[in-house]
Parts: structure tokens; C-alpha cells; sequence
């Protein structure tokens, strides 16, 4: 009722209204000692529909996307609606996490989106700080060689 009295009865911004992302401003800056603004926030419905808009918005016909065997079969699915080509590059036998290695091997100038869900469902495969630096070294230096040819 205090919101229709209110008048709060009409579609909210997509990244979510700025009282909500201001409590989660003040929540990260209070329990992690984070600081973020309003524009770095985005409030959704759930991670679905986030990773759907992510896809529609970044990938375009003929680019590529990175994303590891059973990180959500949607997700993969909308992908390929944009791409010509998807690489899965992540077996069980290293238990469906991507290698720097493997990483580098994969992306080429037509990549637009790696997709690392950690922990991932159905597998539970969860990079540690040290997987992680590690993709994000190769990334860095991929794309910094990327942009001196």
C-alpha cells in the first residue's frame, strides 16, 4: 500500500532503482571495505537475463565466445544464436576449469566473451585467486598484443 500511496507503480530503471543500488553501495563499502558508484551497480532479475542482454549487446555475427562444457546450456545456446563459432575448451579430467594455456590457445581476434561461472553448476568446478590471476594475466597480455598490431 506505502508504495501506491506513494506512487511507485511504474517500471523501475533496468539496472535497478538508486535507493536499492545505494544500500548496496553502502553494504560493500561497510562489510568489504569496497567502494563503488551508482553506474558500476547493476540490479537484476536474475543472472539468466543478465547474461542474456550481456550476450545480445557484445556478441555479433561472426565473433566468438569462450564458455567452459556445462556452464548453463542456455547461455551457450544464446550465444551460438550470435556467433559462428563457440570454443569449450575445459574437460573433466582438469576438473571443467579452463587452463591459461587452453585460454590462450582459444581466443583469436573474433573473441568477444569469456564466461567463467565459478562455483559452476551442475559441476561445482570452482577457480581458486591463483586460477583466476592466472586467466587474467592471459587475457591482459592477449589483449595488449592485440592492440599493438
Amino acid at each position: 500500500m506505502d508504495a501506491i500511496q506513494g506512487g511507485f507503480t511504474r517500471y523501475t530503471n533496468v539496472e535497478g532503482i538508486d535507493d536499492l543500488k545505494d544500500a548496496i553501495i553502502a553494504k560493500f563499502q561497510r562489510d568489504n571495505a569496497l567502494t563503488y558508484e551508482r553506474s558500476q551497480i547493476l540490479v537484476s532479475a536474475g543472472a539468466k537475463q543478465t547474461l542474456y542482454n550481456l550476450a545480445m549487446a557484445v556478441i555479433d555475427p561472426g565473433d566468438e565466445a569462450i564458455i567452459p562444457p556445462l556452464t548453463g546450456c542456455r547461455i551457450r545456446t544464446w550465444c551460438c544464436w550470435r556467433t559462428d563459432s563457440r570454443h569449450a575448451v575445459a574437460g573433466m579430467a582438469q576438473g571443467y576449469k579452463i587452463t591459461p594455456r587452453q585460454l590462450a590457445a582459444a581466443i583469436t581476434p573474433q573473441t568477444r566473451l569469456l564466461l567463467l561461472n565459478s562455483p559452476c553448476n551442475p559441476t561445482g568446478a570452482a577457480y581458486t585467486r591463483a586460477d583466476l590471476r592466472g586467466l587474467g594475466k592471459c587475457c591482459s597480455s592477449i589483449a595488449h598484443s592485440h592492440r599493438h598490431r
